[in-house]
């Protein structure tokens, strides 16, 4: 069961805002994904003593993107047929975080029918601040993909090293593979088959609409094609507070 609900904010001409805030309240919400967090933990990975007063800018974005993928795994994701490549998410107890896209899933369709094929890049940003201008870094993170004079940022490097993970980790077989390739295209126009997902994790009291339409906006001006973009907003109350509990592994009252 979870804990938390989800509405959609349409942003014309572009696409919808996902938007998840927790039910019956923040309470609920984080103590859910405390507790999906801390099942996984070995007994003997202690708790930070002294307890942490503060924590990392990287050790906040690893939190947010285990929130993003607790919350992906539990709705929009749910179905078997997706299959996610993690990063710092894995590690959300770390006070640095890994670089490369923050989460990929992937959908091949169990008929063969590739035309329904997807290829989902999720980028999050994380934090506390009630001003949501950081929200903007994600415009960025999507165009990295499109700098083809830095081709290690190039989407074509980014879906090269997914195709080492889902073949060494997951076990892909090269068809698979060659159908995950064909996903990515040189000029972003093409890429009809990808679906970007801008992330932003952010203190419940802000009001996360009017940042993401923007973002969405933005991102679209790259030339990907229209009605490729959604965008997530992800909402605890005293986000700052509770990240610094969770990172001490604490349950903790909003």
């Amino acid at each position: 069961m979870t804990a938390f609900s989800k509405s959609q904010v349409p942003v014309p001409g572009i696409g919808e805002i996902h938007v998840y805030v927790g039910m019956p309240d923040c309470q609920a919400f984080y103590t859910w994904v405390i507790e999906n967090l801390l099942e996984l933990m070995h007994p003997s990975f202690e708790a930070p003593n002294p307890p942490l007063a503060a924590i990392t800018t990287g050790q906040m974005g690893n939190l947010g993107e285990a929130i993003t993928f607790l919350v992906g795994q539990s709705d929009r994701f749910s179905a078997e047929s997706f299959v996610f490549a993690l990063g710092s998410a894995l590690t959300p107890f770390n006070p640095s975080a890994l670089t490369g896209v923050d989460i990929t899933i992937v959908y091949l369709d169990p008929n063969g029918i590739v035309a329904n094929d997807r290829l989902f890049i999720q980028e999050i940003k994380t934090t506390g601040k009630a001003n949501l201008d950081y929200s903007k870094a994600l415009i960025g993170d999507y165009e990295k993909l499109l700098d083809t004079t830095v081709p290690t940022l190039s989407l074509m490097s980014r879906v090269s090293a997914l195709k080492c993970k889902l073949k060494w980790e997951h076990r892909f077989p090269d068809a698979k593979l060659k159908r995950v390739e064909d996903l990515a295209q040189v000029v972003a126009a093409d890429c009809s088959r990808i679906r970007l997902l801008p992330t932003l994790i952010h203190d419940r009291g802000s009001n996360p609409v009017l940042a993401l339409s923007h973002v969405m906006t933005e991102i679209q001006k790259q030339g990907w094609p229209t009605g490729c973009i959604e965008a997530w907003s992800i909402s605890i109350s005293q986000l700052n507070e509770a990240l610094v509990h969770m990172a001490n592994r604490r349950r903790f009252t909003t």
